[in-house]
């Protein structure tokens, strides 16, 4: 009996001088990262501001084990409607006992109480305690937009019709060391279409955005003799990066600059429908913009209410109702499609994209 008891306390002893020696971390193995995830929050720039859809991390390996190749992934989990999984991203080297990686990562839409997941790990890890932030909400959510203006008062023989999207897509193109890298497709959400360019960011040195939309007109053609006297294409401009060739933040009037009709359905894959020199096909139809502009909210996040005048498009498409290349809608695009001499951005978020025609019914 005494020779058991002391051979237990023998063990008990040898497992308390290996846990005393073993390196920090509950749990560890000997010689094994453990990498820690923290400060997760929006990006701010030297000046103050803060991002709208970037957020900056840090990660630390305090274990006794260089990290090779870990990897990490942002998740959006909310508010609804769509949960966004993020691509997963890899970094080579994270050395051990307290290298330290600091990064950015881009949101897939501007923070709107934006709830994320966010998780790293290392090959060879077990200790995963300080791995995840869960839950984390990055910024409040934004005040409802004002209400869209009231319509033009019309007279007793004269009717208007309001129409909303029947299809939307927003497109990309990035430029890295003279390189096109894309399309990319990023119609994720009916209030989350971009128009602008960029090429102040640390992703690429230029990209290029542009989007398109059409209408379904049947209830204007179910109309027996419409003569159409007025119609306009008004959107929403939210600032999503406005920037001088510096960085430091500027007041522009918005980022669309000019319009296009479309000429092939962009509904299909993009493949069949654009090349790597452009995004969306398209003949010019005007860059001027009618006395509609309206503005909400504070610097840095501004909205923008515009509109292009369409009177005469949609004048040939009654004229012309069996040319296709009339009714493939039009295309928003910014003021700058090359990266060549481009210096600072004008990006803006596209919302509530309407069409409004007046017409008056020669059959009464």
């Amino acid at each position: 009996m005494t020779g058991t008891i002391r051979r237990r306390a023998l063990s008990l002893a040898l497992a308390l001088s290996v846990a005393l020696a073993a390196p920090p971390g509950v749990g560890l193995a000997a010689d094994e990262p453990d990498l820690k995830l923290e400060d997760v929050r929006m990006f701010a720039s030297a000046d103050g501001q803060v991002s709208e859809s970037v957020v900056q991390f840090k990660v630390t390996n305090v274990g006794s084990a260089d990290s090779v190749d870990w990897t990490g992934r942002l998740e959006v989990t909310g508010p609804p409607p769509v949960p966004e999984p993020g691509e997963p991203f890899t970094v080579e080297k994270l050395e051990k006992n307290g290298g330290v990686f600091q990064g950015r990562l881009p949101l897939p839409a501007p923070c709107d109480g934006t709830v994320i997941r966010f998780w790293v790990q290392a090959p060879g890890e077990t200790n995963f305690d300080d791995n995840t932030v869960e839950g984390l909400k990055l910024c409040p959510n934004k005040p409802p937009p004002p209400p869209a203006p009231a319509p033009a008062e019309v007279g007793s023989d004269t009717h208007e019709l309001e129409f909303a999207p029947s299809a939307l897509r927003s497109m990309s193109r990035n430029t890295y060391g003279r390189v096109h890298r894309g399309p990319y497709d990023d119609s994720r959400h009916p209030d989350q279409m971009w128009v602008g360019w960029d090429a102040f960011s640390y992703l690429y040195d230029f990209r290029v955005s542009q989007m398109a939309v059409n209408f379904d007109l049947t209830r204007l053609l179910q109309v027996n003799r419409p003569l159409v006297t007025h119609a306009h294409l008004s959107f929403i401009e939210h600032e999503q990066e406005w920037a001088d060739r510096y960085g430091d933040r500027t007041d522009v009037l918005g980022c669309v600059a000019r319009l296009d009709f479309a000429t092939n359905d962009w509904r299909l894959p993009p493949r069949q429908f654009m090349s790597s020199d452009f995004l969306f096909r398209g003949r010019y139809l005007t860059d001027g913009f009618i006395p509609h502009t309206q503005t909400a909210g504070e610097p840095g996040r501004l909205q923008r209410w515009r509109a292009f005048d369409v009177t005469s498009h949609v004048l040939r498409q009654l004229a012309y109702r069996d040319d296709p290349e009339l009714w493939f809608g039009y295309v928003l695009r910014g003021g700058v499609d090359n990266p060549e001499g481009a210096l600072g951005a004008c990006m803006s978020r596209v919302s509530r994209p309407t069409l409004w025609v007046t017409y008056v019914d020669l059959s009464n």
